[in-house]
């Protein structure tokens, strides 16, 4: 089921952005996690990720959702490049 919903949020939203890039980790030959993280034209850090892993420790599925901006003066806006405040 994480997996199905990874892959509709995907797409869904993939069309929205200017680029995606993609990656996964695999363990004895099967895939136990994968992540996109999508840019929009111009800025070089991601201000979206999705991903969903295989936890070890209690062999479940987790869905993350990453959405990164910053906050200055009670505004949040996207990052333009890393180490940017």
């Amino acid at each position: 089921a994480v997996i199905s919903e990874f892959n509709k949020l995907h797409n869904k939203i993939s069309d929205q952005f200017y680029l995606n890039n993609y990656d996964f980790l695999q363990k004895n030959g099967i895939d136990v996690a994968e992540i996109h993280n999508y840019f929009l034209s111009g800025f070089s850090v991601s201000p979206l990720t999705i991903a969903w892993g295989l936890l070890t420790e209690s062999n479940q599925y987790s869905f993350i959702v990453t959405i990164r901006c910053k906050i200055k003066e009670n505004l949040a806006d996207l990052v333009l490049a890393p180490g940017e405040f």
